[in-house]
């Protein structure tokens, strides 16, 4: 599996996402997939 490295990703001020806002948005999407990992916290800054 190929991740996009986060610098890639346009940052738009117009609309800025919390860090607790995008990982409410990754579980709501991996309902749909595969399932969280077993702790469902968020990983660590920096990773």
């Amino acid at each position: 599996m190929q991740v996009c490295p986060v610098s890639c990703i346009p940052v738009n001020p117009q609309h800025v996402e919390s860090r607790e806002t995008l990982w409410q948005k990754y579980q709501r999407l991996q309902k749909a997939g595969q399932p969280l990992s077993a702790a469902g916290n968020p990983p660590a800054s920096g990773t």
